[in-house]
């Protein structure tokens, strides 16, 4: 299933030479992380069920190390950076027509 979300959860500066983690996510709902400093190409930690249908969106907060997950079940979650504990989540949030999905005519 393709990545939807890809976002860089930056080194706090606790571990020199550290180039951090990529996170990633999409359709199956499956929150990836991958650590850039190691030799392998295998990802370090999952979190799985994050949202149904799928993970369209990542940001992570390099000041927090806080991961905020969007989901296309119109859910907002945050993560802890550090041991993926789930902090806070929002649901039922009401959804905005896109930009590239339509443009309303007469306005």
């Amino acid at each position: 299933n393709p990545v939807r979300a890809l976002a860089f959860l930056a080194d706090s500066g606790r571990h020199k030479g550290n180039s951090g983690s990529l996170i990633s996510g999409g359709e199956e709902s499956v929150l990836v992380t991958w650590q850039l400093d190691r030799d392998f190409h295998r990802p370090s930690h999952f979190v799985s069920r994050v949202g149904q249908g799928g993970i369209l969106h990542t940001l992570c907060c390099m000041h927090t190390g806080k991961i905020v997950v969007f989901c296309s079940d119109n859910s907002v979650q945050c993560f802890h950076g550090a041991n993926y504990d789930r902090l806070w989540t929002e649901q039922g949030i009401a959804s905005m027509m896109l930009h590239e999905e339509g443009v309303i005519k007469g306005n």
